[in-house]
């Protein structure tokens, strides 16, 4: 009998041999490592943010989300995430305390999201007016 839940499987670079398969409740629909590798955050069809221990092979927390959450992204401190939550609507938050540091509200739908120089953010927002243009939006986030 075929086991019908999905995997996270982890593959070393060297020689593209399976390291760790990871058991995974639901699809996943996005992905984000920390800088240094330990970690995983997985978003699944199930409208969960996981944390995986990837040097223990096993889940290290759940979070439940009432809207299916977009996007997940680490930022280069490996201290906050950005969580993309709905079309318009993204938070920073911690690992340690898994919650919620600063929200960013947008009436257009956030498109990419980057992190670059520790506190500053870079957002694509798609607008339609009339006809589909991009716009940069560049936040500076203290946390």
């Amino acid at each position: 009998m075929l086991d019908k839940k999905p995997f996270l499987r982890i593959w070393s670079l060297e020689d593209w041999e399976e390291i760790k398969a990871l058991k995974h409740p639901a699809a996943v629909r996005d992905f984000s490592a920390d800088p240094s590798g330990k970690l995983l955050l997985t978003i699944g069809n199930d409208k969960t943010l996981r944390a995986w221990d990837l040097a223990k092979g096993r889940e290290a927390f759940t979070k439940s989300f009432r809207d299916q959450p977009e996007r997940v992204l680490w930022g280069p401190d490996g201290r906050r995430y950005a969580l993309q939550l709905t079309a318009g609507i993204c938070q920073i938050q911690t690992l340690e305390e898994s919650k919620e540091k600063v929200q960013i509200e947008s009436k257009d739908r956030i498109m990419d999201i980057k992190f670059f120089r520790f506190f500053n953010l870079l957002f694509k927002v798609l607008t339609l007016n009339g006809i589909s243009t991009k716009e940069n939006l560049v936040l500076r986030v203290k946390i």
